[in-house]
Protein backbone atom coordinates (compact mmCIF):
# COMPACT_ATOMS: atom_id res chain seq x y z
CA UNK A 1 0.00 0.00 0.00
CA UNK A 2 1.41 3.42 -0.84
CA UNK A 3 0.73 6.39 -2.62
CA UNK A 4 2.42 8.03 -5.28
CA UNK A 5 1.67 11.83 -6.87
CA UNK A 6 3.32 12.54 -10.34
CA UNK A 7 3.61 16.42 -11.37
CA UNK A 8 2.21 16.77 -14.45
CA UNK A 9 0.35 20.75 -15.51
CA UNK A 10 -2.64 22.06 -16.77
CA UNK A 11 -0.89 22.43 -20.05
CA UNK A 12 -1.14 18.24 -20.74
CA UNK A 13 -4.52 19.01 -21.73
CA UNK A 14 -3.16 21.03 -24.86
CA UNK A 15 0.06 21.97 -26.06
CA UNK A 16 1.31 25.44 -25.77
CA UNK A 17 2.81 26.68 -28.56
CA UNK A 18 5.30 28.66 -26.45
CA UNK A 19 6.57 25.77 -24.53
CA UNK A 20 5.67 22.50 -26.77
CA UNK A 21 8.24 20.45 -25.34
CA UNK A 22 6.87 20.79 -21.89
CA UNK A 23 3.09 20.38 -23.05
CA UNK A 24 4.09 17.22 -24.51
CA UNK A 25 6.04 15.55 -21.33
CA UNK A 26 3.67 16.48 -19.20
CA UNK A 27 0.31 15.30 -21.07
CA UNK A 28 3.10 11.77 -21.51
CA UNK A 29 3.48 12.27 -17.77
CA UNK A 30 -0.85 12.47 -17.30
CA UNK A 31 -1.41 9.22 -19.40
CA UNK A 32 0.98 7.33 -17.46
CA UNK A 33 0.18 8.21 -14.50
CA UNK A 34 -3.80 7.51 -15.69
CA UNK A 35 -2.99 4.14 -16.64
CA UNK A 36 -0.74 3.49 -13.25
CA UNK A 37 -4.03 4.24 -11.45
CA UNK A 38 -5.43 1.86 -13.13
CA UNK A 39 -3.02 -0.68 -13.11
CA UNK A 40 -2.08 -0.29 -9.42
CA UNK A 41 -5.12 -0.27 -7.45
CA UNK A 42 -5.65 -3.76 -6.83
CA UNK A 43 -2.35 -3.63 -5.44
CA UNK A 44 -3.67 -1.15 -3.12
CA UNK A 45 -0.83 1.67 -4.46
CA UNK A 46 -2.71 5.00 -5.30
CA UNK A 47 -1.87 6.94 -7.95
CA UNK A 48 -2.54 10.84 -7.65
CA UNK A 49 -2.13 12.94 -11.34
CA UNK A 50 -1.33 16.62 -10.07
CA UNK A 51 -2.13 19.50 -12.82
CA UNK A 52 -1.24 22.54 -11.55
CA UNK A 53 -1.64 25.68 -13.73
CA UNK A 54 0.23 28.59 -12.83
CA UNK A 55 2.62 28.85 -9.50
CA UNK A 56 4.78 31.51 -8.42
CA UNK A 57 8.39 30.58 -8.70
CA UNK A 58 11.48 30.85 -10.62
CA UNK A 59 10.44 28.53 -13.17
CA UNK A 60 6.91 29.86 -13.51
CA UNK A 61 8.95 33.35 -13.68
CA UNK A 62 11.00 31.85 -16.37
CA UNK A 63 8.49 30.78 -18.47
CA UNK A 64 7.37 32.73 -21.77
CA UNK A 65 4.14 34.29 -22.11
CA UNK A 66 1.50 34.90 -20.04
CA UNK A 67 0.74 33.46 -16.71
CA UNK A 68 -3.25 33.60 -16.09
CA UNK A 69 -4.68 33.03 -12.83
CA UNK A 70 -1.20 32.72 -10.99
CA UNK A 71 -0.96 31.25 -7.22
CA UNK A 72 1.27 31.50 -4.32
CA UNK A 73 3.18 28.13 -3.53
CA UNK A 74 1.10 27.70 -0.23
CA UNK A 75 -2.40 28.05 -2.03
CA UNK A 76 -1.15 25.62 -4.18
CA UNK A 77 0.06 23.02 -1.80
CA UNK A 78 -3.07 23.21 0.40
CA UNK A 79 -4.64 21.99 -2.84
CA UNK A 80 -2.37 19.46 -3.33
CA UNK A 81 -2.48 18.18 0.17
CA UNK A 82 -6.70 18.60 0.02
CA UNK A 83 -6.86 16.15 -3.40
CA UNK A 84 -4.20 13.57 -2.08
CA UNK A 85 -5.89 13.28 1.30
CA UNK A 86 -9.18 12.23 -1.19
CA UNK A 87 -7.40 10.54 -3.36
CA UNK A 88 -8.36 12.27 -6.24
CA UNK A 89 -7.14 11.05 -9.75
CA UNK A 90 -6.36 14.56 -11.02
CA UNK A 91 -5.62 17.51 -8.62
CA UNK A 92 -6.19 20.39 -11.15
CA UNK A 93 -6.38 23.72 -10.39
CA UNK A 94 -7.12 26.59 -10.42
CA UNK A 95 -10.98 25.33 -11.98
CA UNK A 96 -11.56 28.27 -14.48
CA UNK A 97 -7.90 27.62 -16.11
CA UNK A 98 -8.27 24.19 -15.65
CA UNK A 99 -11.92 24.25 -16.87
CA UNK A 100 -10.47 26.14 -19.89
CA UNK A 101 -7.49 24.00 -20.57
CA UNK A 102 -9.76 21.38 -20.95
CA UNK A 103 -11.99 23.15 -23.20
CA UNK A 104 -9.16 23.56 -25.32
CA UNK A 105 -8.95 19.81 -26.14
CA UNK A 106 -12.36 19.37 -27.22
CA UNK A 107 -12.51 22.40 -29.65
CA UNK A 108 -12.05 22.22 -33.17
CA UNK A 109 -8.18 22.77 -33.55
CA UNK A 110 -8.68 26.40 -35.86
CA UNK A 111 -10.61 28.14 -32.41
CA UNK A 112 -8.17 26.67 -30.11
CA UNK A 113 -5.08 28.10 -31.66
CA UNK A 114 -6.87 31.34 -32.70
CA UNK A 115 -8.08 31.61 -28.59
CA UNK A 116 -4.03 30.51 -27.89
CA UNK A 117 -3.22 33.68 -29.86
CA UNK A 118 -5.58 36.08 -28.43
CA UNK A 119 -4.24 34.96 -25.22
CA UNK A 120 -1.12 35.94 -26.19
CA UNK A 121 0.33 32.05 -26.30
CA UNK A 122 1.88 32.55 -29.55
CA UNK A 123 5.43 32.65 -30.80
CA UNK A 124 4.30 35.35 -32.90
CA UNK A 125 2.82 38.83 -32.70
CA UNK A 126 1.35 40.22 -35.97
CA UNK A 127 4.06 39.49 -38.49
CA UNK A 128 7.04 39.58 -35.98
CA UNK A 129 8.43 36.99 -34.18
CA UNK A 130 8.57 37.63 -30.31
CA UNK A 131 10.24 33.83 -29.13
CA UNK A 132 12.32 32.35 -31.30
CA UNK A 133 11.69 28.21 -31.34
CA UNK A 134 14.94 27.83 -30.52
CA UNK A 135 14.92 29.84 -27.37
CA UNK A 136 11.51 27.79 -26.64
CA UNK A 137 13.34 24.56 -27.03
CA UNK A 138 15.81 26.13 -24.68
CA UNK A 139 13.43 27.04 -21.75
CA UNK A 140 11.35 23.68 -22.85
CA UNK A 141 14.48 21.68 -22.10
CA UNK A 142 16.64 23.08 -19.47
CA UNK A 143 14.20 23.91 -16.71
CA UNK A 144 10.94 22.33 -17.54
CA UNK A 145 11.98 18.85 -17.68
CA UNK A 146 9.06 16.71 -16.00
CA UNK A 147 9.57 15.68 -12.28
CA UNK A 148 8.21 12.36 -10.89
CA UNK A 149 7.85 13.41 -7.49
CA UNK A 150 7.40 10.56 -4.55
CA UNK A 151 5.71 11.42 -1.57
CA UNK A 152 8.37 11.49 1.50
CA UNK A 153 5.87 9.26 3.17
CA UNK A 154 6.03 6.05 1.05
CA UNK A 155 9.53 6.26 -0.38
CA UNK A 156 11.22 8.99 1.95
CA UNK A 157 13.02 10.70 -1.47
CA UNK A 158 12.24 12.19 -4.30
CA UNK A 159 12.78 10.85 -7.90
CA UNK A 160 13.89 13.99 -10.06
CA UNK A 161 14.98 14.14 -13.78
CA UNK A 162 13.71 14.06 -16.97
CA UNK A 163 11.60 11.62 -18.56
CA UNK A 164 13.36 8.77 -19.76
CA UNK A 165 14.04 8.60 -15.89
CA UNK A 166 10.08 8.85 -14.48
CA UNK A 167 9.56 6.22 -17.03
CA UNK A 168 9.43 3.79 -14.30
CA UNK A 169 7.80 0.34 -15.06
CA UNK A 170 4.41 -0.50 -12.85
CA UNK A 171 5.93 -3.61 -11.22
CA UNK A 172 9.42 -1.56 -10.37
CA UNK A 173 7.05 1.36 -8.82
CA UNK A 174 5.20 -1.21 -7.24
CA UNK A 175 7.91 -3.01 -5.18
CA UNK A 176 9.73 0.26 -4.70
CA UNK A 177 6.20 1.42 -2.93
CA UNK A 178 6.09 -1.83 -0.84
CA UNK A 179 9.54 -1.77 0.13
CA UNK A 180 9.55 1.65 1.41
Amino acid sequence: HGQVALLSSLAAWHGIPLTPAYSASKAALKAYGEALRIALRPAGIRINVILPGYVSSRMCDEMPGPKPFLWPPPRAARRIRAGLDANRARIAFPFLLALGCRALAFLPAPISAFLLRRLGFSLLKGDRTILGPSDVASVSQSRLSPVLTVLPGVLGQDVAGGFADASVSAVQLATAVAVG
